[in-house]
C-alpha cells in the first residue's frame, strides 16, 4: 500500500489537532478535511493499516485517531523530499531505544535522516542524570513547563543547534536541515554503509587518536559540551577519518553543568582506551 498526498493530508490534520487532543476524537478529524466523511474515514483506515496512525475508543468521544511514531516519520521524510533537502529514501540504517536512522539521497550524494524516539524508561533516567540539563534548556528557552515538552523534538532541536555550531570547528556530520523530530544531516561513510563505530575499530595508534579526540573535544566544548560521549559516538571512516555523532544531549559551553559534563565525557573516553589498549592515564 503506497502513501499519496490524500494521506498526507489526514496525517497533518491529525496532527495539528494533536495540539487540543491526544487522540483525536474521528468525527472531528473527519470535519476538519475538504474529502467526503465517507472517504476521509477510508484514509484513515488505510493509514491504521499502514501503522500510521492508532485507534483508541473513549466511553465519551467514542472512537479516536492518533499519528503513531513512524506516522509522524512519514510527514517528516514527506517535506524534506517537499522541500529539496532529499530527493531519494532508502532503508533504516541504525535502529535504537533513542533513535531510528534512515539513509536517504540528495543532489550531492547520500545523507542520513535521524528520527528522534521518545522512550519513557531513557526519559526517567535522563532525568537524574547530567543530561537531563540539555532538555532543561529547551525548556527554559521555550518558556514552558517540563510536562509540554515534546522530547523528540527537543533532542532534535539540540542535535540540530550543536551541529550547526561545531560545523568547521570539528569533523561533525553536516546539518542540512531539521522537521519535526528529525535531523537530515551528512551520511558518514560510503553510498548506503555506514562507517564503523570506534568501538568496533582496532587502532594502531591508540595514544595518537586518543590525543586527536581530546583536542577536538576541547575545541567542541568551547561551544557546546557532548554529554553523552564515548566510543559508541564516534564514527572512524576507512581512511581513518574520525566523526563525532549524537549531539542531541549537548549543551551550551556557558550554561549550568557543563563542566562537569565535560570532565565526565572525557574521562569516559579515557576509560575506555585506559582498558582496551592499556595506555597510562594522562
Amino acid at each position: 500500500m503506497n502513501i499519496d498526498k490524500d494521506h498526507i493530508a489526514v496525517l497533518r490534520a491529525i496532527e495539528g489537532l494533536h495540539r487540543r487532543y491526544e487522540y483525536v476524537p474521528l468525527d472531528e478529524a473527519v470535519t476538519k478535511l475538504p474529502f467526503s466523511a465517507k472517504t476521509t474515514r477510508f484514509l484513515i483506515s488505510e493509514l491504521n493499516k499502514m501503522e500510521y496512525v492508532s485507534f483508541f475508543t473513549h466511553r465519551d468521544t467514542g472512537v479516536a485517531v492518533k499519528v503513531t511514531e513512524t506516522g509522524f516519520d512519514v510527514l517528516s521524510l514527506w517535506d524534506f523530499k517537499k522541500h529539496g533537502v532529499i530527493t531519494n529514501i532508502g532503508s533504516p540504517v541504525g535502529t535504537g531505544k533513542e533513535s531510528v536512522i534512515i539513509s536517504a539521497e540528495t543532489k550531492n550524494g547520500f545523507a542520513a535522516v535521524k528520527m528522534h524516539r521518545y522512550n519513557q524508561k531513557e526519559f526517567v533516567k535522563i532525568k537524574r542524570s547530567f543530561s537531563w540539563t540539555a532538555i532543561k534548556k529547551i525548556i527554559d528557552d521555550l518558556g514552558i513547563r517540563e510536562h509540554e515538552i515534546n522530547v523528540p523534538r527537543a533532542k532534535a532541536q539540540t542535535e540540530f543547534r550543536a551541529l550547526s555550531g561545531l560545523s568547521g570547528t570539528i569533523p561533525v556530520p553536516e546539518p542540512y536541515g531539521i522537521n519535526r523530530h528529525a535531523v537530515c544531516m551528512q551520511f558518514i561513510g560510503k553510498k548506503s554503509l555506514p562507517a564503523k563505530i570506534l568501538v568496533k575499530v582496532v587502532l594502531k595508534e591508540p595514544k595518537d587518536v586518543l590525543d586527536l579526540i581530546i583536542e577536538d573535544y576541547e575545541k567542541a566544548a568551547e561551544k557546546w559540551v557532548h554529554g553523552d560521549f564515548s566510543e559508541f559516538n564516534i564514527m572512524v571512516t576507512d581512511e581513518g577519518e574520525l566523526y563525532y555523532i549524537d549531539w542531541s544531549q549537548a549543551i551550551p559551553s556557558n550554561y549550568e553543568n557543563a563542566d562537569r559534563m565535560k570532565e565526565r565525557d572525557l574521562q569516559n573516553i579515557r576509560n575506555y582506551f585506559l582498558k582496551k589498549y592499556k595506555l597510562k592515564d594522562q
